[in-house]
Order: C-alpha cells, then sequence, then structure tokens
C-alpha cells in the first residue's frame, strides 16, 4: 500500500469509528405521563400522590415531577410481554405494605422496563424467610 492509501483508509476508519459512538449514545426516550393516585416509593424514596413523568430508555428511567423536575433516576433491565401492549401501564408491587414502582410498560409493543426491588423490600424477604418455622419440612427435633 502507498502512503496516501494508508491516509484515506485510516480517515475512513476514524470516520466510522466516531459516527458509530456517537450513534449508539442516542436513545429516544419512552414517555409515559401517569396520575398516580397514591403514595409510592421509587428507587428507595417516597413520593405524594400526584402527576409523574417517566422518561425511560435502555439505560436510565427518570422519574420527573409536574413541573419537569428530575426527582429521581434508576437503571432498569429489559421485561418482554408475551402480548403486544398499546396502552402505557405502570405495575406497583406491594410486597411491603407500600406501593413500589416495578414496572414500566410504554405500550409501544412487548418490551417494557423492569425496575431492581428496593433495598428495604429484599431485606424484608429475606427476614421474612428466615423466620424459624417459615420453611416446610421434616425431620427438626
Amino acid at each position: 500500500m502507498t502512503r496516501h492509501s494508508v491516509r484515506v483508509l485510516t480517515a475512513i476508519v476514524s470516520t466510522v469509528l466516531c459516527v458509530a459512538s456517537v450513534a449508539q449514545g442516542q436513545y429516544v426516550p419512552h414517555v409515559v405521563k401517569a396520575n398516580v393516585p397514591f403514595e409510592f416509593t421509587f428507587r428507595d424514596k417516597v413520593f405524594p400522590p400526584g402527576d409523574y413523568v417517566l422518561a425511560c430508555t435502555p439505560v436510565a428511567v427518570e422519574l420527573r415531577n409536574a413541573q419537569g423536575e428530575v426527582v429521581a433516576t434508576e437503571i432498569p433491565h429489559s421485561v418482554q410481554s408475551r402480548d403486544t401492549l398499546r396502552t402505557p401501564k405502570l405495575v406497583f408491587s406491594t410486597d411491603t405494605g407500600s406501593h413500589v414502582l416495578s414496572q414500566i410498560w410504554p405500550g409501544t409493543g412487548q418490551y417494557g422496563y423492569e425496575l431492581a426491588r428496593s433495598k428495604s423490600a429484599t431485606l424484608l424477604a429475606k427476614q421474612r424467610a428466615s423466620k424459624p418455622g417459615a420453611v416446610a419440612g421434616g425431620g427438626n427435633k
């Protein structure tokens, strides 16, 4: 190869790598607007009832208040439904007696976002499992 060919090839490869890295970092967020009629927990923080907006991408879920301010951020996991969902939906778990936001379905297909269980919910589940007599079985005397 000539010196000129090497320079041209290096320039092309550099351009492709730059464009690929910029394109990968851009996600159009799924936006879910919700009026939550009860107190709920998101990322170990308790929020009052009200209007909220969730901006969801594969790398982050942002919870925004009615003024559009980001009040909490969480890293989600992808979750898939058997059915195609056309309506946005929020799923709350109530393991600890409080409402904890656990899934967000944007209503754009089969994919949604699942949030990790809070530290307090995980701790409570461990405590319940470790109570004497909570495990079925025989032979203990």
